[in-house]
């Protein structure tokens, strides 16, 4: 079993509040994660109708990032002008 985000294979366990597997070091540096009907709501919002498979594309790698979801948000969403 490897860590999701350095993909170590020391001191990895499940962490709960990421909702993933993860080392100790990657596991303190990983905000808690929201589920998965939480983030379609808050990153879609305005969309209707968005594909199972992009919103699972991005849930994973939200997942798999040491970000919160407002700064997961922050740094993918494209700003308008």
């Amino acid at each position: 079993m490897n860590c999701n985000i350095c993909g170590t294979e020391k001191n990895v366990n499940y962490s709960p509040n990421s909702r993933q597997v993860l080392c100790i070091t990657c596991n303190i540096m990983t905000p808690k994660k929201v589920s998965k009907e939480t983030f379609r709501k808050e990153y879609f919002k305005n969309e209707k109708n968005i594909q199972k498979n992009i919103v699972n594309e991005f849930y994973d790698d939200y997942i798999k990032s040491i970000l919160t979801l407002k700064e997961y948000i922050s740094e993918t969403v494209e700003k308008e002008p």
